[in-house]
C-alpha cells in the first residue's frame, strides 16, 4: 500500500484484516515499512498474502522513505495506491507511479479512493450505495471521485475503487469489492 500521509493506508490494513493490526492516528504513525501476513484457515499450508504498509512517501524531510517505497515495489506482485476522496491533488501520486513504472515493468496497480463517506452530502452516510449507477447525491459524488482518479491516473492504474475503512463500530464499505479485486489481481 502506498499513498501520502493520512490517506488511510493503515486503516485499510485494519479493514482487510478485520481487526486492529496497524496503528491509526491523526498524525503520521507509520515511519517505516511494516508487513502484515494473512493466511486463511483453509490454506494453512499453502500461499499467504503479505501486505506492506508504507509511510507517506511525500514527507519532505525523509526522501529516503520514497526510495524505500520504490525499492519494495520492485518485488511486489500488486500495488495499491491509496488516495483520499477529498484531496484532488494527484500530481504527487502520478509522479510516484511514473517513477515506479520506470523501475518495474507491468506492476498491476489498483487505486483506492479512501474516505468516500466524507464526500458531499457530508452528513449522509447510510449504505448500501450503488455508486456506479445510483442517483442519490452521495452515489453521484462517489462516482465523480472515482471517475476523476480514473481519468487522471489511467496510464498507471487498472482499477479505481471507492472504500470506507472500518472505524470503531462503523462497518467498512467497499471492502468486499476490494478483496475480490485483490484476489483477482494476484490469482
Amino acid at each position: 500500500l502506498v499513498g501520502r500521509t493520512g490517506a488511510g493506508k493503515s486503516s485499510i490494513i485494519n479493514t482487510l484484516f478485520q481487526g486492529e493490526r496497524a496503528a491509526v492516528d491523526v498524525l503520521p504513525s507509520t515511519d517505516k515499512i511494516q508487513s502484515y501476513r494473512w493466511q486463511s484457515a483453509e490454506q494453512a499450508q499453502s500461499e499467504s498474502l503479505i501486505l506492506w504498509d508504507t509511510p507517506g512517501y511525500e514527507q519532505v524531510e525523509r526522501e529516503d522513505l520514497r526510495e524505500q517505497v520504490i525499492d519494495y515495489a520492485t518485488t511486489a506482485d500488486l500495488l495499491l495506491l491509496v488516495t483520499p476522496a477529498l484531496d484532488p491533488a494527484l500530481q504527487m501520486d502520478a509522479d510516484l507511479l511514473r517513477a515506479l513504472q520506470e523501475e518495474v515493468d507491468e506492476l498491476p496497480t489498483i487505486a483506492i479512493v479512501s474516505q468516500v463517506d466524507k464526500l458531499r452530502p457530508i452528513r449522509e452516510w447510510s449504505p448500501p450505495y450503488h455508486w456506479e449507477t445510483g442517483s442519490w447525491p452521495k452515489e453521484k459524488s462517489i462516482r465523480d471521485a472515482v471517475a476523476y482518479r480514473a481519468e487522471e491516473l489511467d496510464t498507471f492504474c487498472q482499477q479505481v475503487l471507492p472504500l470506507v475503512a472500518r472505524q470503531g463500530e462503523r462497518d467498512a464499505w467497499g471492502d468486499g469489492v476490494l478483496a475480490e479485486a485483490l484476489m483477482g489481481a494476484i490469482a
